[in-house]
């Protein structure tokens, strides 16, 4: 399983979505899972899906909503049926200045 993607830290009070594409070694589309998980500050880290298959993009959105002047931690752990390292994790940090 391989993710790969723009720039995972958001900067600022809004920043523009990051793009994930799960992919595989493999020819047929596999189905695969995710799981939004944050260290801190709530719920500021989201995905418009969890689930999908290989070839698929995801769109992650971080909120600043609430939050004060801070670095915070976040990770989409996404998981693909028989692959290794499952789940993979694609960490993302939130920059509020």
């Amino acid at each position: 399983v391989g993710l790969a993607g723009s720039a995972r830290k958001f900067a600022g009070i809004s920043g523009d979505p990051l793009t994930i594409r799960v992919s595989t070694r493999v020819a047929e589309p596999l189905p695969f899972s995710g799981e939004v998980q944050t260290a801190s500050g709530g719920n500021w880290l989201s995905t418009k899906r969890v689930t999908g298959q290989t070839g698929d993009i995801l769109t992650v959105l971080a909120s600043s909503d609430g939050l004060t002047s801070g670095t915070y931690q976040g990770k989409i752990s996404i998981g693909v049926m028989g692959s290794t390292p499952n789940p993979l994790d694609f960490p993302v940090t939130l920059s509020i200045p």
